[in-house]
């Protein structure tokens, strides 16, 4: 292969990797509204059938609410991960500008413990916005579940 072939194959790769990263991107903000929008519906939904429940002098209201509690969850969750994961980014920014600072020199081991310090940072914040992620997409299966099955259990 030769050397020109070499680099537009490289070329090819980084353009690709790139818009591969901007597609994972993409699909995590996607999945941080879907969240957001069902838990939503799902309290409305829990909201209405209370509502409901209340006219028809049905007793289900603790019933009902446990789903609508597990989306309320879901909603906190999701919001904190959108700010931990501002602080990831933003101690991730404050390393590099560090680093940048440095200028290729030789880090002396003050400026080496404010890079470590900032790097540590942002991957404890990294590791909570993941956690928090996962934790808001399980709670809202949760709450589906949940009131999939008040919903199959329930005569009105």
């Amino acid at each position: 292969m030769s050397k020109k072939s070499k680099k537009k194959l490289s070329d090819k790769l980084n353009h690709r990797r790139q818009l591969t990263l901007d597609n994972m991107d993409y699909s995590l903000k996607r999945l941080d509204l879907l969240i957001i929008s069902v838990s939503g519906a799902g309290i409305y939904a829990c909201l209405e059938t209370s509502k409901f429940l209340i006219e028809q002098k049905k007793d289900f209201l603790v019933a009902i609410a446990f789903p609508a509690i597990l989306f309320l969850i879901a909603i906190i969750a999701n919001l904190i991960s959108q700010f931990t994961g501002y602080l990831s980014n933003k101690f991730d920014y404050y390393m590099c500008d560090k680093q940048i600072d440095c200028n290729g020199k030789k880090i002396d081991e003050t400026s080496q413990e404010e890079i470590n310090n900032l790097d540590g940072k942002s991957q404890l914040f990294d590791d909570i916005t993941s956690h928090l992620n996962i934790a808001s997409l399980a709670l809202l299966i949760a709450g589906l579940f949940f009131l999939i099955v008040f919903y199959t259990n329930i005569t009105f």
